[in-house]
Protein backbone atom coordinates (compact mmCIF):
# COMPACT_ATOMS: atom_id res chain seq x y z
CA UNK A 1 0.00 0.00 0.00
CA UNK A 2 2.42 2.22 0.46
CA UNK A 3 6.24 2.38 -0.99
CA UNK A 4 9.18 3.60 -0.07
CA UNK A 5 11.95 5.00 -2.29
CA UNK A 6 14.98 3.99 -2.70
CA UNK A 7 18.00 5.05 -4.50
CA UNK A 8 21.07 3.57 -6.28
CA UNK A 9 23.22 6.03 -6.66
CA UNK A 10 27.23 5.52 -7.49
CA UNK A 11 26.70 1.92 -6.45
CA UNK A 12 28.72 -0.65 -8.54
CA UNK A 13 27.59 -2.61 -10.98
CA UNK A 14 28.09 -5.89 -9.32
CA UNK A 15 25.95 -4.92 -5.89
CA UNK A 16 23.40 -3.27 -7.99
CA UNK A 17 19.64 -6.10 -8.59
CA UNK A 18 20.03 -7.53 -11.82
CA UNK A 19 17.08 -5.45 -13.28
CA UNK A 20 18.52 -2.71 -13.11
CA UNK A 21 22.52 -3.38 -14.20
CA UNK A 22 24.16 -1.89 -16.98
CA UNK A 23 22.93 -3.41 -20.07
CA UNK A 24 19.92 -5.38 -18.72
CA UNK A 25 20.74 -8.44 -18.63
CA UNK A 26 17.49 -9.92 -16.99
CA UNK A 27 15.44 -8.10 -20.04
CA UNK A 28 13.34 -6.43 -18.17
CA UNK A 29 11.49 -3.59 -20.20
CA UNK A 30 12.03 -0.34 -19.02
CA UNK A 31 12.23 3.27 -19.44
CA UNK A 32 16.18 4.48 -19.27
CA UNK A 33 16.56 8.62 -20.07
CA UNK A 34 12.52 8.94 -21.55
CA UNK A 35 13.59 5.67 -24.34
CA UNK A 36 12.30 2.24 -23.80
CA UNK A 37 14.88 -0.48 -23.74
CA UNK A 38 13.70 -3.65 -23.63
Amino acid sequence: RFLRPVCYQNLPQGLLPEAIRDGNPAGVSRLVDGRREA
